[in-house]
């Protein structure tokens, strides 16, 4: 009953299995007790509108939860639709995608941030009310469903909660009652790089600007270590070499209360932030950011033993820590953030409760597809391989077969998925229908394609990581 009263309520017309997939969600969550449900359903099978409107039954029964999304777009794009359903959800990015609305840059190196004031300081400034990050934030705080991203809110839960003193900053984003989880089958993927230090030369980099001003030796310090860690193998001696590294650091950030009376003085003045000390204060955020990451994976190995520390060599310059024991991440970090858990995707399988370290009851649904695979042929060329060795033969034959295709397709718009950047700009470089084809180098250049694809007829949108989350 209640499905169908919020079915009404957004003016919507929701399709039997969604009807059904809400009901059950609903039942195993505030009838059975069950806390986890795990819902796989099919590309198309509408499963944002199936956590809209369980979310919305829940908030109508004074519940409050998060919506998380694994990527920005797929955050724009539930922004859109409660938008477009009318719906008061907060919704807030990570703080770069904002600007200062008083010094116009990123929101890192805003006035309130460079000058490292507290929570308190910053809600009295003039600018708080209309700056578009804390705009955000607080709105997604007081909201009963916030829209977040997986990254800013393991931060909140972790870095805010545990890291933070209580003057610094406020934990507005605590446990709530209930999490929908959405591309959960991501979820191991992003919880393992969250929480995995990494060493490569850009941290020599940023410590030997921190040195030049605060005379130090860290960098000096720090590349020893590092290039001992480069070659070292056995786990307790890399235990205490990455104990040494976290002392480089926390030796540096005792000593950032000077580079904060400095920065003020410029304030205080009405001087412009000269750039040489905007870069030494995201050097500052560096090394703070990589202390904590550091220091939780010290504490994990130590609750853990060193069996679970696994050395992931990326090349001769950079190095990864990962941690073994996966699912003890995600339950630590996740699971118990959360009180009942929704867990959405297209590809999750009846074993995903063991990849996530689930050791209680849940509920696994599997939906069906309704989709007419006859409307969508697959051809396949098993002849037109494009690995290493023969690529240099295959890409112009593939080039030449994209384009017989685009003919054909003369005022439409198309998509052309390739499996990395190198591909990509081979087919833009050497294509006679090249104006046509929108690409992109990062995500924002991709929310760009993405939307001059949508206002012209004829482009052809191409690149890597555009095979789901789109509609």
């Amino acid at each position: 009953q209640k499905v169908i009263e919020e079915e009404k309520s957004l003016n919507i017309v929701l399709r039997p299995q969604q009807v059904e997939a809400c009901n059950d969600i609903l039942k195993t969550f505030l009838i059975d007790g069950v806390k986890t449900y795990i819902l796989e359903a099919p590309t198309g099978a509408g499963k944002s509108v199936i956590g809209i409107v369980v979310g919305n039954v829940l908030t109508k029964m004074s519940k409050r939860g998060y919506m998380l999304t694994s990527d920005l777009m797929l955050q724009d794009q539930y922004s859109k639709t409660v938008s477009d359903l009318k719906l008061d959800y907060g919704c807030v990015k990570g703080v770069d995608n904002y600007s200062c609305s008083k010094n116009q840059q990123k929101h890192s190196l805003g006035e309130c941030h460079t000058r490292g004031f507290t929570s308190k300081e910053i809600k009295a400034l003039p600018c708080y009310t209309t700056c578009p990050y804390y705009s955000a934030r607080d709105k997604a705080s007081k909201s009963n469903i916030a829209i977040l991203n997986y990254n800013y809110w393991l931060i909140q839960l972790d870095y805010v909660k545990t890291h933070m003193l209580p003057e610094a900053a406020e934990k507005l984003f605590t446990e709530r009652d209930f999490t929908i989880f959405d591309e959960a089958h991501k979820i191991p993927d992003i919880v393992q790089s969250h929480f995995a230090p990494r060493f490569n030369p850009e941290i020599a980099k940023q410590l030997k600007v921190l040195d030049d001003h605060l005379h130090t030796r860290s960098c000096t310090s720090y590349q020893t270590l590092e290039n001992e860690l480069l070659k070292e193998e056995n786990k307790k001696r890399i235990l205490e070499i990455l104990n040494d590294i976290l002392g480089v650091y926390n030796r540096l950030i005792g000593k950032f209360d000077g580079i904060k009376k400095w920065v003020d003085v410029f304030y205080i003045n009405k001087m412009p932030l000269p750039p040489n000390l905007s870069e030494i204060v995201s050097a500052c955020d560096f090394v703070e950011d990589l202390h904590c990451k550091l220091e939780d994976y010290l504490q994990f190995i130590n609750d853990t033993g060193q069996v679970s520390m696994l050395k992931n060599k990326q090349s001769d310059t950079e190095l990864v820590y990962n941690f073994i024991n996966e699912y003890w991440l995600i339950r630590k970090n996740l699971l118990n953030a959360s009180n009942y858990r929704l867990f959405m995707s297209a590809t999750l399988g009846k074993q995903y409760d063991k990849m996530i370290g689930l050791n209680e009851k849940f509920v696994y649904k599997s939906l069906d597809s309704d989709f007419e695979f006859k409307n969508s042929d697959i051809f396949v060329y098993p002849y037109l391989s494009l690995n290493f060795k023969t690529k240099n033969q295959n890409y112009p034959k593939l080039v030449n077969l994209i384009d017989k295709i685009i003919s054909k397709h003369q005022d439409e718009r198309g998509i052309i998925h390739t499996a990395n950047y190198e591909i990509m700009d081979y087919i833009l470089e050497h294509s006679q229908y090249k104006s046509r084809l929108l690409t992109y180098k990062g995500s924002k250049e991709k929310d760009l394609a993405l939307a001059a694809h949508i206002l012209r007829k004829n482009t052809v949108l191409m690149g890597p990581s555009i095979f789901e989350g789109l509609d």
